[in-house]
């Protein structure tokens, strides 16, 4: 029989997924609710994992001596893998399931860090925002940041607050203080962020200067990209 000729079976719907739930005896809304999330929550989960997989094969060409299979023995690539996977799972959001992806990799390639350190922030990781993410990644080095995303601040800055670097990092937050504010005290409060105002004046210099404390600074290297 030509390929033509063959019948593909028709992939699982939403439907599909509630009609199982029903026949596996799920009632209520909450049943109903359990078989609608399944098929979409195993997609971001096989989604997420591949996309680790390919990173970490591109790792293994470029880095002597790393090899993917030895990663079964590193306890702590294992456990930092499976809990940030469940995270994955839970978030749709592109720059958080990209930081999620990043700590495995850095795991991946860096043994000996510490265990309790990589769980700790993995845990602040799943409580932050998309903004929070990028605020944090900003003023972990605003020099730096400036190189890296090709936008040099303005020589003609003399005086200001750093209210004036986010919103030149990032227009669209142009006169929403009302939006970041809440983001920079809650970063703060979390340990990240090493003061929870944008809005003190200061010097160009100042202005451009890391405003990030030590776990702050631990997160922002865990989650960027690796360098091979």
């Amino acid at each position: 029989m030509s390929d033509q000729g063959k019948l593909t079976p028709p992939k699982p719907t939403r439907t599909d997924a509630i009609i199982e739930g029903a026949k596996a005896g799920l009632s209520g809304p909450f049943g109903i609710l359990s078989a609608l999330l399944k098929t979409p929550l195993e997609k971001r989960r096989d989604e997420w994992m591949r996309a680790v997989e390919e990173a970490l094969l591109e790792l293994q060409e470029k880095i002597a001596g790393f090899s993917i299979d030895s990663l079964a023995e590193n306890e702590l690539f294992v456990s930092t893998a499976v809990q940030a996977a469940f995270a994955a799972q839970r978030t749709h959001v592109k720059e958080k399931r990209m930081a999620l992806r990043n700590v495995v990799l850095n795991t991946a390639i860096s043994p000996n860090l510490d265990e309790t350190k990589i769980e700790i922030l993995l845990g602040l990781l799943e409580s932050l925002s998309a903004w929070h993410i990028k605020i944090l990644d900003l003023f972990a080095n605003p020099d730096d940041w400036a190189v890296r995303n090709d936008r040099p601040f303005p020589d003609s800055w003399h005086m200001g607050g750093r209210s004036v670097v986010v919103e030149f990092a990032y227009p669209e937050l142009t006169s929403k203080r009302d939006f970041y504010d809440p983001i920079v005290r809650d970063l703060n409060a979390k340990g990240l962020l090493s003061v929870d105002s944008l809005h003190g004046m200061m010097t160009r210099n100042d202005m451009t200067q890391p405003a990030v404390t030590h776990w702050g600074a631990e997160l922002v290297r865990l989650i960027r990209e690796p360098k091979a």
